[in-house]
């Protein structure tokens, strides 16, 4: 009868581990498609919208006419938008590998086409640190994208080695 009960205790706790990890994958799995949907999302709140090219130009000239308009309007409802996609992968709603993987470099490039209506609103409004959500995702996309530059530099390095040795 012992051992019995001990080959039933062992298969359930394989089953506990199998039923664990499966629940792991299931999450991170939902964590990856959450953030395609939401960036399809945004692309099409934001990105996709005809006057987004303009936007940023618009609110940097009436930002430097001190003459906030609806260009500046504008600009801070599409950054506010983008803020609170970057809440979602602050907060691992969103998956930050998925991300890059989908658009990392063109999420970098958006920042710096708005980084100077980011700096004029942090400079008119210092209580508080304006859409740091959205430079702190940049600031992890840029490091995970330096890193895989230097893990790939290191890996042609190692294939270049090999390749003079054999």
């Amino acid at each position: 009868m012992v051992w019995f009960d001990i080959a039933a205790l062992a298969i359930s706790v394989i089953a506990a581990g199998f039923s664990i990890g499966s629940f792991f994958l299931e999450r991170n799995r939902v964590r990856r498609e959450a953030t395609i949907h939401a960036f399809e999302d945004l692309e099409k709140e934001v990105f996709s919208q005809d006057d987004y090219v303009s936007a940023p130009a618009g609110a940097k000239k009436e930002a430097e006419e001190r003459r906030p308009g609806r260009a500046w309007r504008r600009g801070t409802e599409l950054l506010a938008k983008i803020e609170h996609f970057c809440v979602g992968v602050r907060v691992h709603a969103f998956d930050l590998k998925t991300l890059n993987r989908l658009a990392g470099g063109y999420f970098i490039m958006q920042y710096e086409n708005w980084r100077p209506i980011i700096e004029q609103k942090r400079l008119d409004d210092s209580s508080m640190k304006h859409y740091d959500e959205f430079e702190s995702v940049v600031k992890r996309l840029k490091r995970k994208r330096d890193w895989k530059k230097r893990i790939g530099m290191i890996k042609r390095v190692c294939e270049g080695k090999s390749l003079r040795h054999s």
